[in-house]
């Protein structure tokens, strides 16, 4: 379902929903057992979420912003499981989008993210920067998310991370205001993926925790350029992490991929 210039919306719930359809906006907020879907799009940016649980309760809010679509989301709940896909479409002399996944699930779940374009930035960001991006805790959890910029076909620079554990709690949170994903372009910069941000006056800080047993994933992969953690790769590559822990686990992941 897609319509140029405005924000379009499919709503499924089978849960107490209450849902605003604007113009140039969708909010929705619900609350209680069952599932929900929203799918909001813009000039082919979309954002796509969707949940179930024994009990879930937040809010959507995406809007019309010219050309692009900013998307909010805040959802927890009990037995859960939350899922969001977005995707922007780059300005300027550029064939690419930004494309992001995100999820969390457990005993306990909570989603607190914001996925907005401007001014040669697309970010995916906290909503509440008093609230971690993802959590999730239980019996069994598991948090992740995904970023990749591609032209359609081929992707040129991808990262994903992703917790999945027993008996415990994972969080994946970001330092002060900052976002936890950067796409950077325009204005003579290349195409680039950036978790967290790079470095200016302040120093952005991601955070992946987690307590319990279970394991850690990482894959990063740069067509053009690679910097892990500090190991560089000039010409493009790819890495993969895998960690497993019993007690905890702690890490602060710096990437940058073009």
């Amino acid at each position: 379902m897609r319509k140029s210039g405005t924000v379009v919306v499919l709503l499924a719930v089978c849960l107490l929903a209450v849902g605003v359809v604007g113009a140039t906006s969708v909010d929705v907020s619900w609350s209680g057992s069952g599932d929900i879907y929203v799918n909001a799009e813009n000039n082919g940016n979309y954002a796509e979420f969707s949940g179930y649980g024994a009990y879930i309760s937040g809010d959507f809010l995406a809007r019309d912003d010219g050309s692009y679509i900013d998307t909010s989301v805040y959802a927890f709940g009990l037995g859960a499981h939350y899922d969001f896909t977005g995707m922007q479409k780059l300005a300027g002399y550029t064939r690419n989008s930004a494309g992001v996944i995100a999820w969390s699930e457990g005993d306990y779940a909570q989603m607190n993210l914001r996925f907005d374009q401007s001014m040669y930035r697309v970010e995916l960001e906290r909503t509440n920067n008093h609230r971690p991006l993802l959590h999730g805790s239980g019996d069994h959890y598991s948090i992740g998310l995904g970023a990749v910029l591609s032209d359609g076909n081929t992707a040129s620079a991808m990262y994903s991370i992703e917790v999945t554990g027993i008996d415990g709690v994972a969080e994946i949170n970001t330092n002060q205001w900052h976002p936890t994903v950067v796409f950077g372009y325009g204005w003579g910069n290349p195409d680039s993926i950036n978790i967290p941000d790079r470095p200016g006056y302040y120093t952005p800080t991601n955070h992946v925790s987690a307590v319990g047993y279970g394991e850690v994933t990482e894959y990063g992969f740069g067509s053009h350029y690679v910097n892990w953690n500090g190991y560089e790769m000039p010409n493009g590559g790819e890495f993969e992490f895998t960690a497993h822990y019993d007690g905890a686990f702690s890490a602060h992941p710096d990437v940058t991929l073009r």
